[in-house]
């Protein structure tokens, strides 16, 4: 339990991909979208990693770290240095100094 997995399986038709989430104790094996039927796959990495696609895809939607925000972390870093910016959409710092100007 909370430890989640994917893995591939090898039946008479071809590989199955398989895969566990964290929250639940059995595997679920990959299916087709429209039919819901069990997909099989030439080799055992392509059906390993179609396994792995879809956990993650339905573990990034429900799972949260501690109940934290990215967001939080960045107000309490802007908070410590008040001094630097950082553009939107950009992991650098940018200094910025202000110079009070005589009336």
């Amino acid at each position: 339990m909370n430890q989640s997995n994917a893995f591939a399986k090898e039946t008479m038709r071809g590989f199955v991909g398989y895969f566990q989430l964290a929250w639940r104790s059995e595997a679920f094996a990959v299916r087709t979208k429209r039919d819901g039927e069990i997909r099989y796959f030439d080799t055992a990495s392509e059906a390993e990693l179609a396994a792995w696609r879809i956990k993650h895809k339905i573990e990034d939607l429900k799972l949260v770290r501690g109940g934290e925000t990215i967001s939080s972390h960045h107000a309490a870093a802007d908070a410590l240095f008040p001094t630097l910016v950082r553009q939107k959409g950009s992991s650098r710092y940018t200094k910025v100094e202000t110079v009070r100007r005589r009336a």
